[in-house]
C-alpha cells in the first residue's frame, strides 16, 4: 500500500514496514530470496511495503518479493505454493521492478517499462484487467496498455495509479465513493479518471474505503467512505461518503506527504504533522517541526522525525505500536530500538 521511501501511502501498514524500508536487511532463510546462500552477504532492499497480512518488497537488483498469507494469490508467486514466512519471488523473475503497493487482498507494481500489473483478489475488479476476470496468482497487466504509470496504491479493493501528464486513474470497488468518479458510477474493472479530470495530480493514497490524493499545487484532496470520520474535509458527515475529491483545508498549498488507512494524517512542508478529526484536523504530536514521513495502519499511526527516532500512536492490542506493551495510546511514544 505504498511505501515510506517511494512515497507516502501505506494502509494497513506494520511497523516493520519503516523499519524495513530504511535498512539493509537480512530476510530469514536464504533460500529463495535469490542468490542469499550463506556467505553471500545481507540481501539489500530498496523499498517495502506492508499490506494487511502480508508485505512486498524490491530487491536491490531489481526483483521482486513477497511474503506472509498468501490468500486469493496476493503473494504472486503461483498458484500452490501457500503462506510465505520468508521473501519469496513473485513470478516472471523480471529484475526492473520499481514500485509495489500491497493491499488487503491483492498487490500492484510498477516495471521501469512504466507498465502496471496486479495479482491477488479480483472480487471487485480491484486488478485492473477488464471484465470476467478471476483472482490471479501471478501478475497480469492493467487494461490500457500504460507505459507512463506512476507509484500504484493498493487499498482494501480498489486500487490507484497517477500517470506521467498529472491524470489520476482508480478501479475496484466504488460502495463508498472511493473510486472518486462521481455519483452512480458503481463498480470499475477497468482504470477511470478520477472526477474533474486535472492533470497535475503529484500523488495518491490508497485506503479501505477511502482516497486522498495530492496535487503539484500541494493542496491535497480526499473522497471515500466516512464512517469513521477519516475524511479531514469540513462539511462531511459521520457515516456519509463522498463520491468526487474534496479539498482539506483549503487556504492550504503545503501538504508534502499523505498517510491513509482506516483514518486520514498529513505531513506539511514545515515540518507539522496533522491528522483526521472530522471535520477538519487536529495535531496530534505536540507541535513538533521536524517529522518527515507519515503512514497510517488499522487503528493507529506511525511517524518518523528527523533524528531519526519512529513513534508510534493509536490501538495497540497486538503491540503493533512498537513500544513493549500492548497498552493503546493516544499520544506518539517512541519504539523500542
Amino acid at each position: 500500500m505504498g511505501s515510506l521511501r517511494t512515497g507516502l501511502s501505506v494502509r494497513y501498514v506494520l511497523v516493520a514496514t519503516l523499519a524495513l524500508s530504511a535498512l539493509a536487511v537480512e530476510p530469514s532463510g536464504a533460500q529463495g530470496v535469490g542468490g542469499g546462500g550463506e556467505g553471500a552477504g545481507p540481501a539489500l532492499w530498496a523499498t517495502v511495503d506492508a499490506g494487511y497480512n502480508h508485505t512486498c518488497g524490491i530487491r536491490d537488483t531489481g526483483r521482486l518479493y513477497c511474503w506472509g498469507l498468501d490468500a486469493d494469490g496476493a503473494l504472486g508467486n503461483g498458484s500452490g505454493l501457500g503462506d510465505q514466512l520468508t521473501p519469496s519471488e513473485v513470478t516472471g523473475g523480471h529484475t526492473d521492478w520499481v514500485a509495489v503497493s500491497a493491499g488487503l487482498l491483492h498487490s500492484c507494481g510498477r516495471r521501469a517499462t512504466g507498465r502496471l500489473y496486479c495479482w491477488g483478489s479480483d472480487a471487485d475488479g480491484e486488478l485492473g484487467e477488464g471484465p470476467g476476470t478471476a483472482d490471479k496468482q501471478s501478475p497480469v497487466p492493467v487494461t490500457g496498455a500504460w507505459t507512463n504509470a506512476n507509484a500504484p496504491g493498493a487499498g482494501g479493493s480498489h486500487t490507484c495509479a497517477t500517470r506521467v501528464g498529472g491524470r489520476l486513474y482508480c478501479w475496484g470497488a466504488d460502495s463508498r465513493g472511493q473510486l472518486g468518479e462521481g455519483a452512480g458510477a458503481g463498480d470499475q474493472q477497468n482504470p477511470v479518471e478520477v472526477n474533474s479530470a486535472p492533470t497535475n495530480w503529484a500523488a495518491v493514497t490508497v485506503g479501505d474505503r477511502n482516497t486522498c490524493g495530492r496535487r503539484t499545487t500541494r493542496r491535497l484532496f480526499c473522497w471515500g467512505d466516512n464512517s469513521w470520520g477519516q475524511l479531514p474535509v469540513v462539511g462531511v458527515l459521520y457515516g456519509s461518503f463522498l463520491d468526487s475529491p474534496a479539498q482539506v483545508e483549503d487556504s492550504l498549498t503545503n501538504w508534502a506527504g499523505i498517510g491513509v488507512g482506516l483514518g486520514t494524517c498529513g505531513l506539511r512542508t514545515n515540518g507539522r504533522l496533522f491528522c483526521s478529526a472530522n471535520p477538519g484536523l487536529i495535531e496530534p504530536t505536540g507541535g513538533h517541526t521536524d517529522w518527515e514521513a507519515i503512514t497510517v495502519g488499522w487503528g493507529y499511526q506511525c511517524a518518523l522525525r528527523g533524528s531519526g527516532r519512529l513513534y508510534c500512536y493509536g490501538t495497540n492490542g497486538d503491540g503493533q505500536l512498537g513500544d513493549g506493551t500492548i497498552i493503546t495510546r493516544f499520544d506518539p511514544v517512541g519504539v523500542v530500538a
